[in-house]
């Protein structure tokens, strides 16, 4: 499926172009699915009154850091 896809395509990115080990790779997919919304689709925004989109839904200093 295109999550499946999306979410090896972010595993595999996180481990080998970022060197980072299997448990922190999981602990920030577990996030992402969770803020995603389980599509793992970086355009998504959220839903409510603030602001958020991304992977990681960051809004306010978040998202301006």
């Amino acid at each position: 499926s295109l999550n499946t896809e999306r979410l090896v395509a972010v595993a595999n990115e996180l481990s080998t172009k970022h060197g980072l080990c299997p448990g922190t790779v999981a602990g920030i997919l577990g996030n992402i699915d969770v803020e995603t919304g389980g599509t793992f689709d970086f355009k998504i925004k959220a839903a409510g009154t603030e602001q958020s989109f991304g992977l990681f839904q960051l809004n306010g200093g978040h998202l301006r850091a």
